[in-house]
């Protein structure tokens, strides 16, 4: 799972600036969160996500090994460093993934 979203948010990007992409980033917006969220950590995290009705709705964390979440995802939600306590409304930038 974290290969994939390392690809998606770093390596995708990179190879996409050297075929010459004017904006080689995945598509992106900010959106309410739908429900609140703790979370652990003091690191940025990128979590599995859909998008429904203009929010946003965080898939249900898995394991590291697992990759249902991120089949089933057309986004990956960034949650800062330091935002651990997200409440429903609090905006969340939104990286959609290729082709969905």
């Amino acid at each position: 799972r974290a290969v994939m979203v390392l690809f998606w948010e770093y390596v995708l990007p990179f190879l996409r600036k050297l075929m010459g992409a004017a904006d080689p980033f995945l598509r992106s917006e900010h959106l309410p969160l739908a429900e609140g969220l703790t979370v652990k950590g003091d690191r940025t995290e990128f979590r599995a996500a859909c998008v429904r009705e203009g929010r946003v709705e965080l898939l249900r964390d898995e394991g590291s090994h697992m990759l249902r979440s991120l089949v089933e995802a057309e986004a990956l939600a960034v949650i800062p460093s330091d935002q651990r306590d997200l409440r429903p409304g609090d905006r969340l930038e939104v990286h959609y993934l290729p082709g969905r």
